[in-house]
């Protein structure tokens, strides 16, 4: 059958209407600012083998004054569109519409233009997050802020990837409070892919009791009656299940409002994408309006959406596919971008993609910020070699990203300046099928979470085995590591520590060591040279030159990240050693340094980890 437009629609036949939604939507058709307000278009004139998910596509404008917001609307069910958007201020705006193509419309056709009331609400929830990026400009560090109540946004990230669809909503609300409580302030979800078992996913329970036919276990459908293709889903013969849909987004709209921001990944991927072992993914058309709908549903929450999730250069792409890996995350993000332009638009990049390849996407116009992964290097021959690699990431691609320049490359490869993210590193509890266990530790998650802070990255995310793809939720909340996480935000944010302007300064350190990356210290001072942050992994003392520190304290104070206490301030005083250089041994074994009237340093714990905090 001929897939061309089958809808006739006309001025007077499509009218825009903010008009009651159903009783499950989550964003109120009520316009007020900072919060999401949906509205409906109710279509006329409908052909029943038009699939308005796929081939209708309307652009939605909103003016006040200079100030303009755009999105496009999406099919939600039956015979008409919804839009949905977050309105920066409140007042009088101006809505427009224009149908871009599909089931009939004529291209750049304005359907409508007419007055919208923004109000302000009651009161504005400390958990509405309205995320912004600051130009690097008059921001010298490059950190990813953003409105959290009154203060700035402290990235602590957790990877929740296969949650939204697989969790129960008791499950989902238990989750959400525990990460509150550990301090996480961003949870990183994946859109619905087959490996996580979406034809059996999301269960249901006492609040969730589901439907008849098991529609929310189903993310898309053949439409219309009769089409056929082989190609992966999402694909010219299939519109997706609303109802699925809905239910996976008050998932993400349950996080919002509970205070998070959610980054959405893998927006270029496919929902059923494998043959035979390797990574098909839809075609490069069907990926466009694939993103372009995940996009609209998203565009009045405080999202952050990537159309990559774990590819680079050397993902096995299945040969029907003429695009390279690049290509497509550049298309897809281009789209994400022109869908919803106030939204921040990143890409998750694989485990063992090169720097060199992550600076060569820092120039495009749609990325806000780069969004790394230390990874597991599970690809690595020995469990040694594993632990240099995933230590060695974490430190470098912070510093890459900051520097705009990667090891071994004379001059930087990127003009824009930008922050960077860890977005993934070392799984507490994972394990190897080659390499086993031995790295899949908490030790391993502390080294990368301050390996990454104190060398330029914006932020960290954690990740626990049972929580990613969420096989056994209690145990990944449960592991020591989310403590320790907890520890590490307590310290940034209350520690005495001036995170919002820390700028990684490594050549300080006068000993630094040039073999093990278990050995390799990392340290970050503020611009202005008042607050000093090291972090040794396994040092008995750091040897700093102040020749360039100013009048920098030459007492500090050692924080403990496995229990969040502080030890004697005694210990933190710094010994003069030659010149302007001074050491600061770590209060624990038998280092070369004075006592200062401090008791004697009791023996190191078999993780021996210390974080220096001057003054």
């Amino acid at each position: 059958m001929s897939r061309t437009r089958l809808l006739g629609i006309t001025a007077a036949g499509l009218m825009w209407a903010l008009a009651a939604s159903p009783a499950a939507a989550l964003c109120s058709t009520t316009a007020q600012s900072l919060q999401c307000t949906e509205g409906t278009i109710p279509l006329t004139n409908v052909n029943s083998t038009c699939n308005l998910y796929r081939d209708l596509k309307v652009k939605v404008v909103f003016t006040q004054g200079s100030e303009t917001r755009s999105t496009y609307a999406f099919w939600d069910g039956g015979n008409a569109l919804k839009y949905r958007m977050m309105f920066p201020s409140s007042g009088s705006w101006t809505l427009n519409t224009f149908c871009e193509g599909g089931c009939g419309c004529a291209s750049g056709h304005t359907l409508t233009n007419q007055p919208l009331s923004v109000g302000t609400p009651p009161m504005i929830v400390s958990s509405i997050i309205y995320p912004h990026i600051n130009d690097g400009l008059d921001n010298p560090n490059r950190l990813l802020s953003g409105s959290f109540g009154d203060n700035t946004l402290f990235w602590l990230g957790d990877t929740a990837w296969a949650g939204p669809l697989k969790s129960t909503r008791a499950a989902w609300t238990n989750y959400l409070n525990n990460r509150l409580s550990r301090g996480f302030s961003v949870i990183q979800v994946a859109l619905p892919v087959d490996w996580m078992d979406t034809a059996g996913s999301q269960p249901r329970d006492a609040l969730d009791p589901g439907v008849a036919g098991d529609v929310r276990r189903v993310p898309f459908e053949t439409f219309p009656a009769g089409c056929s293709s082989t190609s992966p889903l999402p694909n010219l013969c299939s519109r997706w299940v609303p109802a699925f849909w809905q239910e996976w987004e008050r998932r993400i709209q349950e996080a919002n409002d509970a205070g998070f921001v959610v980054v959405v990944v893998g927006l270029m991927e496919g929902v059923i994408e494998r043959k035979g072992g390797t990574w098909c993914a839809p075609t490069l058309v069907d990926s466009e309006i694939y993103a372009r709908n995940i996009a609209a549903r998203l565009a009045g929450s405080p999202v952050i959406l990537s159309p990559g999730f774990d590819r680079y250069s050397g993902s096995n792409q299945c040969g029907e596919r003429t695009e390279t890996v690049g290509q497509r995350i550049r298309a897809i993000g281009d789209v994400i971008d022109r869908a919803v332009p106030h939204v921040l638009v990143a890409n998750h990049w694989a485990g063992r993609t090169p720097g060199s390849e992550i600076l060569g996407l820092q120039d495009e116009p749609w990325l806000d910020f780069q969004l790394f992964q230390s990874g597991q290097a599970g690809y690595e021959a020995t469990v040694s070699a594993q632990l240099e690699t995933l230590l060695r990431r974490a430190r470098e691609l912070p510093l890459c990203v900051w520097n705009r320049q990667c090891p071994g490359q004379p001059t930087p490869t990127a003009t824009t300046i930008m922050p960077g993210v860890n977005g993934e590193a070392i799984y507490d509890g994972g394990t190897h099928a080659q390499l086993g266990s031995a790295n899949y530790n908490a030790y391993s998650v502390r080294r990368t979470a301050y390996f990454s802070l104190l060398s330029g990255a914006a932020g960290y995310t954690y990740g626990s085995v049972g929580l990613f793809a969420w096989t056994d939720p209690a145990t990944g909340m449960g592991r020591v590591s989310n403590t320790h996480m907890q520890h590490l935000e307590n310290l940034f944010t209350t520690g005495n520590v001036y995170w919002s302007s820390l700028q990684p300064h490594p050549e300080v350190i006068a000993n630094q060591t040039s073999g093990s990356e278990t050995v390799r210290m990392v340290l970050a001072h503020t611009a202005d040279k008042s607050n000093l942050v090291a972090y040794l992994p396994n040092n008995a003392e750091i040897q700093i030159n102040y020749a360039t520190l100013g009048t920098l304290s030459k007492n500090g104070r050692w924080y403990n990240p496995r229990n969040g206490t502080w030890a004697d301030s005694r210990y933190g005083q710094g010994t003069l050693v030659s010149g302007s250089t001074y050491k600061f041994c770590r209060p624990c074994g038998t280092p070369s340094c004075p006592l200062n009237g401090a008791p004697a340093r009791p023996a190191c714990p078999a993780d021996p980890d210390w974080v220096l905090v001057i003054p």
